[in-house]
């Protein structure tokens, strides 16, 4: 299966932005199966969008990933990774 299409971190992203791509309807599509309030905010556009770009579109990934989101915020997932890059 091949990759979701993604979208840009570097980018300014907003809620109307990301429902334009694949991987970021996933990710909330599986992330509302655990957190049923889960939704696209002006707050989580740009973490959401790096958490989908990192896991590369792929689908199995982002499923794995959207799951977590019961214990830990996607605002968590994405400032981890930016403390990783960042060393």
């Amino acid at each position: 299966m091949p990759s979701l299409s993604l979208p840009d971190p570097r980018q300014s992203q907003t809620p109307e932005s990301l429902s334009a791509y694949e991987s970021v309807l996933l990710f909330v599509e599986r992330a509302q199966a655990v957190k049923t309030d889960f939704t696209i905010t002006s707050q989580n556009a740009s973490a959401l969008a790096l958490v989908c770009h990192r896991l590369d579109g792929i689908p199995l990934a982002i499923e794995l990933a959207a799951a977590r989101v019961r214990s830990m915020t996607i605002e968590e997932w994405a400032s981890g990774w930016m403390i990783v890059s960042a060393s």
